[in-house]
């Protein structure tokens, strides 16, 4: 096992195959990406803008770089003796049956798609490192923060008797990876179909 300085025992999950029912949908992000690479690449003159140049650059991604970082990522890994795993699938599922079954007590990631899975425990999200490698941000989310409301607060949504049945399928009606969304169905829409359908009498 691992410690971090923090005695804390780090466990890296990987995403593994792409699931069946995403394909197209990871058929669509590559076609963008290398649309990116195209943008990216361009001769000066050809290119919008600088600015433009580099927008490119951070949604390109490794591109054909991408084996050489996964293998150097793995090698740093072992040599630091860092136990890590790839997921059958992506590793969202793999994340949530880890804290489902009580082996993780917080998930740093940079998806919040998590939430649709069921997973109570914290999650470190959107979390930023600066130039010397030091943690400096991120944004905590915990399952019952979604029903924290604020009197008068009419902007958020009220979650406070949502099961994680409930949460999962607000998530699909909403629209995701998975599955498009359903015209005219946003958010608050969903919230109170979802509502209805499960609590009504």
């Amino acid at each position: 096992q691992a410690l971090h300085p923090t005695k804390l025992e780090i466990l890296v999950v990987f995403d593994g195959q792409t699931p069946p029912i995403k394909e197209t949908t990871v058929k669509d992000r590559r076609t963008k990406r290398a649309e990116e690479e195209r943008q990216r690449d361009a001769p000066t003159g050809q290119s919008p803008s600088m600015e433009r140049r580099i927008q490119a650059n951070k949604r390109a991604g490794a591109g054909e770089h991408y084996t050489k970082v996964v293998e150097a990522i793995l090698e740093s890994l072992r040599n630091h003796k860092i136990p890590f795993l790839v997921s059958p699938f992506e590793a969202d599922g793999q994340l949530a049956f880890l804290q489902v079954n009580g082996y993780v007590d917080l998930i740093i990631t940079e998806d919040s798609d998590l939430l649709a899975y069921g997973v109570a425990t914290p999650i470190l999200y959107k979390l930023t490192v600066n130039a010397e490698g030091a943690f400096t941000r991120g944004n905590l989310i915990r399952k019952d923060d979604l029903a924290a409301k604020l009197p008068g607060d009419k902007n958020r949504f009220d979650f406070m008797d949502f099961s994680p049945a409930m949460l999962a399928c607000l998530f699909a009606a909403a629209g995701g990876d998975y599955c498009e969304s359903l015209r005219g169905i946003g958010a608050g829409t969903a919230c109170g179909a979802v509502r209805n359908a499960f609590l009504s009498e």
